[in-house]
């Protein structure tokens, strides 16, 4: 093997390298933010017990101030106090609702990568069976790379673009609750 010939074998491997990297940064990406989103969904719930315990808590005292008939004003201000944790439970549910379907689009990203990563690997292992990577065994490699980032990408925009679109009615959503309050 020849100068040029070893010099381009290392080539490949440097590239084939960076591209193995990217592509194992990526599955970390995922990873943290899948798990980042999965103990906001954890927090959410937590919020989302002691709002409704809060809810049924406040509407005991609402019906024993009731009883009392003295009391009235005293119950108005519960039960103000009451329908504002009930948006608060409401507003609640929908983000949690948000963090789940975040944290489901980035496990499925991250492991889409994790795929690609692994069918490039099976090429590269092939490729090494000689300790030599040659230029059809690196375009090969390339061409299976450039496929499957362009299925990754497209991948990526669609499940960006559905979660985007699941906004709006969150919104509209919200507003017909305060509006209703």
């Amino acid at each position: 093997m020849d100068e040029t010939d070893n010099s381009g074998n290392e080539f490949r491997l440097q590239k084939i390298n960076e591209i193995q990297k990217q592509l194992e940064n990526e599955i970390e990406k995922r990873r943290h933010l899948t798990k980042k989103y999965k103990k906001g969904v954890k927090v959410t719930n937590a919020i989302d017990y002691v709002l409704a315990v809060s809810i049924m808590g406040l509407s005991v005292v609402g019906v024993g101030l009731l009883a009392t008939i003295i009391a009235a004003p005293a119950v108005m201000t519960t039960e103000m106090v009451s329908a504002g944790v009930g948006i608060m439970f409401i507003l609640s549910r929908q983000v949690n609702k948000k963090l789940v379907a975040k944290a489901k689009k980035h496990e499925k990203l991250g492991d889409l990568a994790e795929e690609i990563l692994n069918k490039i690997s099976n090429h590269i292992s092939i490729a090494l069976n000689d300790d030599n990577i040659s230029a059809e065994e690196f375009s090969l490699i390339l061409s299976e790379v450039n496929t499957s980032l362009e299925t990754f990408r497209e991948t990526k925009e669609k499940l960006c673009a559905t979660t985007k679109e699941s906004v709006e009615p969150l919104l509209q959503r919200v507003r017909q609750a305060l509006k209703q309050r």
